[in-house]
């Protein structure tokens, strides 16, 4: 084969490799600018969208989106995180009023502050419960002993002293945690906790009392937000 030959096989197969780079390279593209099947999302994903919007008929309506981020956690991978991990905890219950009130707002802030963990734990069956004796508060249902772990982990963030039943507020004597609370951790460090605020029991939250909400959970979710990480240069 001569040298004229020679080239024009080289100049041909760089010819080839050229296109075929460029194609790879708008495909790629059109992929990434593509819109996600719902069918890509997690299977905890749907399942909590399931879960809260499967209760619209019966209590505060909500809309939740299908690409939420939510990891289901049982409690003691729950107490696992809290030793060593990073992420948003979400402690509520589908069934709550508060939990619906706050759910949408917290999915808005974890996502725009592009938090990688979102972990969210159903405690209503793990947590004691009160109810009123000759108008004393005692306890009706003991809680596990994995949430007496949590209420241990999270004493000295715990703010709630009284419980309103029927209209009427009760001293508590030992430490409470109720739903819903959003826990902020980073490295197995608590670096901040919301315990919901009574504007979240009732059933018409204004938009300005959502917007108030917001803030208050961006400034302690952005404390571990993947945005913050990367200016730290040292990572989450």
């Amino acid at each position: 084969m001569d040298k004229k030959r020679i080239l024009e096989v080289i100049l041909g197969v760089l010819l080839v490799m050229v296109v075929g780079f460029k194609f790879l390279n708008v495909y790629q593209d059109r992929k990434d600018n593509e819109k996600p099947n719902d069918s890509d999302a997690s299977v905890s994903e749907v399942k909590f969208k399931e879960e809260y919007e499967s209760k619209n008929d019966s209590n505060i309506r909500v809309s939740i989106p299908t690409y939420n981020g939510v990891q289901y956690k049982s409690d003691e991978e729950l107490l696992e995180i809290l030793d060593k991990g990073t992420g948003v905890i979400f402690l509520g219950s589908s069934d709550d009023t508060s939990s619906r009130n706050i759910v949408e707002s917290l999915i808005e802030v974890v996502n725009s502050n592009s938090v990688s963990n979102f972990y969210y734990t159903d405690i209503k069956n793990i947590k004691t419960e009160y109810k009123v004796e000759n108008d004393k508060l005692v306890v009706n249902v003991e809680g596990t002993d994995n949430y007496k772990k949590l209420i241990d982990i999270l004493k000295d963030y715990l703010q709630i002293d009284t419980l309103n039943i029927d209209n009427k507020d009760y001293k508590l004597e030992d430490k409470y945690l109720d739903i819903p609370t959003v826990i902020v951790v980073k490295n197995g460090d608590i670096v901040g906790v919301y315990e919901g605020d009574v504007v979240l029991k009732k059933s018409d939250v204004t938009s300005e009392e959502k917007e108030e909400l917001k803030k208050t959970l961006a400034e302690i979710i952005a404390k571990i937000s993947d945005k913050s990480c990367e200016e730290e240069k040292a990572g989450c």
